[in-house]
């Protein structure tokens, strides 16, 4: 099985372990190209493709195929966590995740040469240093299509990992909330922008920025977060793209996989 890693924020993390989430939105790249007349296009690996809208999800003629995001395929879930204690002669971390648990996992070669780099080996890190070993959470893609960011149904903002909260009388990402929203969809476009409303660095091959790049749930959240920089963020261009299409993976729970068991 091919494993590739994610990135979930520490709510969406809990959501999936309370198996609330069954799906996630990633921003497709490069973007599909609204041509008009009901047609689309999309570039990958350097040639243009080009369908009508009714064939856009199509397994065959569609955008699917061409995606990063196959069904079948799994992924393994890289989260904030804290490193409690180290030992080198087993090349073993004593980690705790963000929800208290905790566990000591055996590292490969490889990311054990990583960690030995380190400046601060213990202490808390961000998701973004998450090795495979230290990974928990595995899961596998059970279906995949596009959509335009706006266009979630209730059913999609729930599988999200929105839920109902009874004492409010509403919808929220959080069980701990002391407010919320009227509809599941409302709760996820506010869910969106919490945690999209700051421009993302694009690098070079060398590791230099040469833009910065932002996803507006609408023009309101354009308006609110990203006009006021005109164009221009930390000295670079700023491009914003407003109601984006989105691949719409849906997943479920799996056990880690024996290759990865077995390292």
């Amino acid at each position: 099985m091919k494993l590739i890693p994610i990135l979930f924020s520490t709510p969406m993390v809990q959501a999936i372990l309370d198996r609330r989430k069954t799906q996630t939105r990633r921003i497709v790249k490069p973007a599909i190209e609204d041509l008009g007349n009901g047609l689309f296009r999309w570039k990958n690996k350097g040639s243009f493709f080009q369908v009508g809208a009714k064939d856009l999800n199509d397994d065959f003629f569609g955008i699917i195929k061409s995606g990063k995001w196959q069904k079948g395929d799994g992924l393994w879930v890289k989260e904030s966590f804290k490193v409690l204690d180290y030992w080198e002669d087993r090349k073993a971390l004593h980690v705790i995740y963000q929800d208290h648990k905790t566990d000591v996992c055996i590292l490969t070669y490889q990311e054990w040469a990583k960690f030995s780099k380190w400046e601060n080996q213990e202490g808390k890190k961000p998701s973004l240093f998450m090795f495979k070993s230290l990974s928990r959470i595995y899961l596998q893609i059970t279906d995949v299509r596009v959509e335009c960011l706006q266009n979630i149904s209730e059913a999609d903002a729930i599988a999200e990992g929105i839920m109902y909260l009874p004492n409010l009388g509403g919808y929220h990402w959080s069980k701990d909330s002391i407010f919320a929203y009227d509809t599941p969809q409302s709760a996820f476009k506010h869910l969106f922008i919490s945690i999209s409303s700051k421009p993302n660095p694009i690098k070079d091959d060398n590791g230099k920025v040469i833009r910065y790049e932002a996803i507006a749930w609408d023009e309101d959240h354009f308006d609110c977060h990203f006009s006021k920089y005109n164009g221009i963020y930390r000295g670079k261009e700023l491009i914003v793209t407003v109601n984006p299409w989105v691949w719409v993976v849906s997943f479920k729970r799996i056990e880690k996989p024996i290759e990865v068991k077995g390292i």
